[in-house]
């Protein structure tokens, strides 16, 4: 009986798989690339050969069936998105974040799966006045773009199929998830490039810009303890690191791995691109995830600080796409 990770090729579904593999499990990995990705790149070989690669489409409905069928599978986690094109390509986004969610909660409604998790965003949460910690049962307010929309939506279609099914779904809401395989325009992951890349960073403003931050490997446990867990309570469940790091905090961390490192920043928030102000907000409240699925993040912003400097050093390839992914204009904050 093999764990189905939706999307286990991607950045956070390698991880997963990675994860689950090194603990015994049978994975069954289920992507549009039907090759291994990401952090199962340079896992052991025992690992890897726990992981089978499917190639295919969330919206291939007879292939993912019988992709189920075949594996025997007995749960799956649901890790696929159109994350950066999804207000370029609301329909893609549309079909791959909720649609694809559709059709897994039907698998697992058919073929009688122990549990769908789900990963959400903090992103559901919307943006807010006051940086107090926020519980799941807070207001929901999706409206920063389709990315967030669409993360809504299929919270509540998982949901409806729980109510009306019977089928055990649970979401998860992580919080700006960094790490190894991870290239977006991160504040954390631009100071920490020029860090290892042993150049200076300066930016006019952003120093006091706090984001509740989610190291990938403490995002992966989440979810395999959600899939785990006897005592689900709760419809969705916040995974993170607890609490906000500034951008001047985490240059700060970063310069006791780099003793040489300068970093100027000015203070207040990062103006621009805007989306940094729509999606502010304060800390995950982890209550929740530490009372009913034991979660607790063993790396936290300084250990996954660490662990992925020391990931780039020792894979200077991922360093020299990360650092030209970065450079992407418009994205830089100003």
């Amino acid at each position: 009986m093999g764990i189905l990770v939706v999307g286990g090729s991607g950045f956070i579904g390698s991880h997963l798989c990675r994860i689950l593999a090194e603990r015994g499990e049978e994975v069954v990995s289920y992507d549009v690339s039907a090759r291994p990705q990401g952090a199962l790149l340079d896992a052991p070989e025992n690992v890897r050969a726990r992981v089978k690669v499917v190639g295919g489409s969330v919206n291939d409905i007879p292939k993912l069936f019988r992709t189920i069928k075949d594996n025997k599978v007995e749960g799956l986690v649901y890790v696929a998105a159109v994350l950066l094109e999804a207000d370029e390509m609301p329909t893609e986004a549309l079909r791959v974040n909720v649609e694809g969610v559709a059709n897994a909660c039907e698998g697992a409604r058919l073929f009688d799966l122990r549990r769908v998790v789900y990963f959400s965003s903090q992103g559901v949460y919307g943006a807010r006045d006051v940086l107090e910690p926020v519980s799941e049962n807070a207001t929901l307010v999706p409206t920063a773009g389709m990315y967030q929309m669409t993360k809504y939506l299929a919270e509540r279609l998982g949901q409806q199929y729980e109510r009306q099914y019977g089928v055990s779904f649970v979401s998860l809401r992580p919080s700006m998830v960094f790490g190894p395989g991870q290239r977006l325009y991160y504040p954390l992951n631009m100071i920490l490039a020029h860090a290892v890349a042993r150049t200076s960073f300066a930016r006019p403003n952003g120093a006091d810009h706090p984001v509740d931050y989610t190291y990938v490997k403490d995002c992966a446990e989440g979810a395999a303890l959600a899939y785990k867990s006897e005592k689900i309570n709760s419809p969705a469940y916040n995974i993170s690191s607890g609490r906000l790091t500034t951008n001047a905090q985490v240059a700060e961390v970063v310069k006791k791995l780099y003793p040489g490192f300068r970093a100027e920043m000015g203070s207040g928030l990062i103006g621009s691109p805007i989306l940094w102000k729509r999606i502010l907000t304060g800390p995950l409240n982890l209550e929740l995830a530490r009372r009913d699925l034991g979660y607790r993040p063993q790396y936290g912003v300084e250990g996954g600080i660490a662990d992925y400097s020391s990931y780039l050093n020792a894979h200077p390839q991922e360093l020299l796409q990360m650092t030209s992914a970065l450079v992407h204009p418009g994205e830089d904050w100003k």
